[in-house]
């Protein structure tokens, strides 16, 4: 248990969880860590790293593996025992999601004056 936090050993952390869900989702549609890292755009080793636990995700990796397995970002970090903070845990994230993606729109805009 990291140091300072309330989390239950017994309880699985947000890394695992979404490992754990990854990996799952993986199997269930016949993928090999190959063939999601290729349609992730990411190496068969970072798959497997990540299926470990060994590697945190960044917010457009999660959202990038989410699209490849054709499930939500929900699907991914959500857990069946705890719904409902689960479920609080992934629309926080999507909000992050959306606000980075935002950012992102809004560094594309030309500045002020300039022709559209």
């Amino acid at each position: 248990m990291v140091k300072g936090s309330s989390r239950k050993d017994s309880e699985p952390s947000l890394k695992e969880t979404v490992a754990a869900n990854i990996r799952t989702v993986r199997e269930s549609l016949g993928f090999t860590r190959e063939a999601l890292a290729a349609k992730a755009k990411v190496s068969a080793r970072y798959i497997y790293m990540v299926e470990r636990g060994d590697r945190n995700l960044s917010l457009d990796t999660l959202q990038a593996l989410a699209t490849a397995l054709a499930c939500s970002v929900c699907d991914l970090v959500c857990t069946p025992e705890r719904p409902a903070e689960t479920r609080r845990a992934a629309l926080i994230l999507a909000n992050e999601l959306l606000a980075e993606h935002i950012r992102k729109l809004k560094s594309r805009r030309p500045k002020s004056g300039s022709p559209r």
